[in-house]
């Protein structure tokens, strides 16, 4: 499977998962909100009712009125329950049964109310008294079988517990007031729990969401897969492109570029990536011009022993101590070569062995200056040293770090022209000691400073073979440093000559 299709899938996967999520916590949530809205409002119209019912004692001493006439008690019900057009569609208005003055009218007048008249408001009290037709508003959708509905959970019960009002529900007591006259009870108020805990209004509401949601979350769906899709593409096609660039850089083609315009990973990766070719490309050009330096010096002394073993056997020269003394050096050339290439080629596949042991690296440069200080002046050259007072502690191998000290020197001594100067300035700071290497002329060439490490590299062509390198003194010295955790670099020197210097890690306490 592609990876655009395993970055779709597993973003349709994360937006399936949060729309049902988002389902189910808000299903939850207005089912919890509405189902306590419903049982405020049950409790608070169940209060009011039970106040009137204990006022109407009060006032006279029973409550006959509701027990004989159930249009007053479904009346009471509807004037005191406050979402009475969300569950009931009365017959009967709101007002029906009050007098003029907002109190229920005396039980003698209970039963002599005239219904409304056609324009829907209650008569006078005197007019002639009619409820035919009067009935318990019905109940209408979206009701459920299994509701029940606010009036038909609501009893009234004398203090023995015998219905008065009502039907009998089987169903818990969830709020019940006691109705008292002169401090004696004589009845009791009962509201009765529904026989499902979820309101059918509730879910009427839930099921308007859900659908309402089902086609928000559709449209919202087909959104988010285009932009899966998008996603998906956008971050696909940085490794296409990184794809096709490895293929060609597996065909050698080093000139290979990624192009990538954001500001994310990928462009890292991409600088990265053309970073390697770019790396890859000077590194093939090395080793060509490795191939045939190495060639060129390689045959010059073959090319000369051939010569003078052709003269020899024609007889041109005569096999003489002086023909073979030349042919030694010749040879002595050739083994020099190989040895210095067999230690590059051990550096590079780290092959060195290193015994790294606490050394006094200042000791070991005053130690070298003082071997080396005859040979300059054998050369006519003055060799200058300044060292600090302190040991200067270091951990290192110091075979190795003796190699690199006299490859420095004797290129000083091979190519510092007499009677100038090489200076040797040991300082150190925290945490680095530095060691440079300068003299006094003649010097190289600024464009040359960068090279002076790569191997076989020579400012001078012409230099002479017998007393001159072949290019690698340098690049071995480089290597050395590099596993000490080091650095080494050319400058031109403040002396009018080359400065090398080194920088090395000082011994941790």
């Amino acid at each position: 499977m592609k990876l655009i299709h395993k970055l779709f899938i597993a973003n349709l996967i994360i937006i399936v998962l949060l729309v049902l999520t988002m389902f189910g916590l808000n299903a939850l949530a207005n089912k919890r909100m509405l189902n306590n809205i419903f049982a405020d409002i049950d409790n608070e119209a169940f209060h009011r009712i039970a106040t009137e019912i204990s006022q109407q004692y009060q006032q006279t001493g029973s409550i006959g009125m509701f027990i004989d006439s159930k249009a007053l008690w479904y009346e009471l019900i509807n004037r005191n329950f406050h979402s009475s057009r969300l569950l009931f569609s009365p017959t009967m208005p709101i007002n029906a049964g009050v007098t003029p003055n907002g109190k229920m009218p005396p039980p003698e007048m209970a039963n002599n109310r005239p219904p409304p008249n056609k324009f829907n408001k209650p008569p006078a009290l005197g007019e002639p008294p009619s409820f035919e037709g009067m009935r318990p508003p019905p109940h209408s959708d979206p009701m459920a079988d299994n509701f029940i509905p606010f009036e038909k959970r609501l009893t009234l019960v004398d203090a023995n517990g015998n219905t008065l009002i009502g039907q009998n529900i089987t169903t818990e007591i969830i709020n019940e007031q006691a109705i008292n006259l002169d401090g004696k009870l004589v009845a009791k108020l009962q509201l009765h729990a529904n026989r499902s805990h979820l309101s059918a209004l509730t879910k009427h509401y839930l099921n308007t969401q859900i659908n309402i949601s089902i086609w928000a979350a559709g449209i919202g769906l087909l959104l988010s897969l285009l932009f899966s899709y998008l996603l998906a593409r956008h971050f696909t096609n940085p490794i296409g492109q990184l794809k096709q660039a490895a293929n060609s850089l597996a065909e050698r083609k080093f000139d290979t570029k990624i192009s990538i315009k954001t500001s994310d990973e990928f462009a890292t990766l991409a600088d990265d990536f053309n970073r390697i070719a770019t790396e890859l490309r000077r590194f093939e050009s090395q080793q060509s011009q490795w191939i045939m330096d190495i060639s060129h010096e390689l045959r010059t002394p073959l090319t000369i022993l051939e010569g003078e073993l052709e003269a020899i056997n024609d007889g041109i020269i005569e096999p003489n101590q002086k023909a073979i003394t030349s042919l030694q050096e010749e040879v002595a050339l050739l083994s020099r070569l190989v040895n210095d290439l067999h230690k590059v080629s051990t550096l590079d596949r780290h092959s060195f062995s290193y015994q790294m042991q606490a050394i006094d690296f200042k000791a070991l440069t005053a130690s070298l200056a003082r071997k080396y200080e005859l040979k300059f002046q054998t050369k006519n050259l003055t060799l200058n040293a300044t060292f600090p007072e302190q040991a200067v502690m270091i951990n290192a191998d110091q075979n190795r770090l003796t190699q690199v000290l006299q490859n420095i020197l004797e290129n000083n001594l091979r190519y510092t022209d007499e009677h100038e100067t090489v200076w040797l300035d040991l300082t150190i700071t925290t945490q680095h000691v530095f060691l440079s290497i300068e003299d006094s002329g003649p010097g190289v060439p600024d464009d040359a400073l960068d090279k002076l490490f790569d191997r076989l590299f020579k400012t001078d062509s012409s230099r002479n073979r017998k007393t001159g390198g072949f290019g690698l003194g340098l690049a071995i010295c480089q290597k050395i440093v590099l596993a000490h955790r080091g650095q080494i670099n050319a400058t031109k020197s403040r002396l009018g000559g080359l400065c090398i210097t080194l920088k090395l890690p000082l011994r941790e306490a």
